[in-house]
């Protein structure tokens, strides 16, 4: 099974063989409101703060780490530069909110931010400025118009 932790999904469990069974600690003295949740292989199971969800992602995308891959299918490139950031000492952002929710796809190898910014700002005209380990994505300036002469008729 494979547990992950992140900002965006909070708590996350898959099965990827056997079966798990998942239960709640109760804190402060107090039961839990939730049950234990028992998986078979092939389900995910993601514990927000508000509610719990099953759900059956593609395993070799979830399991691609293992090979040395990460795999992105129709991903907002806010994630995707996450989920690159976890494998690498560079540290890839996005400079607003329209260039996160950018969509890309693709097969990259974990850790290698280079590549990655190489090819997400030549798919989708993307500008990378460097400082450092930090590599920020954003949208190109766009060059000012070279004002128009008046013409005389």
């Amino acid at each position: 099974f494979i547990v992950r932790y992140d900002d965006t999904r909070d708590l996350s469990v898959t099965l990827v063989e056997g079966k798990i069974s998942v239960a709640p600690i109760a804190g402060n003295d107090r039961p839990s409101s939730q049950e234990s949740q028992t998986l078979v292989p092939g389900q995910r199971l993601i514990i927000s703060k508000s509610h719990a969800s099953v759900d059956r992602p593609e395993l070799n995308r979830i399991t691609a780490w293992e090979h040395g891959r990460v795999e992105f299918e129709e991903t907002p490139l806010g994630d995707a530069a996450n989920e690159m950031n976890r494998y690498s000492k560079s540290h890839v952002t996005v400079a607003d909110s329209k260039v996160a929710q950018l969509r890309i796809g693709g097969v990259f190898r974990a850790g290698d931010s280079d590549e990655f910014v190489s090819v997400v700002t030549a798919a989708l005209g993307l500008k990378a400025d460097r400082s450092g380990r930090d590599i920020v994505l954003s949208e190109p300036a766009i060059p000012p118009s070279a004002p128009v002469a008046p013409r005389e008729y």
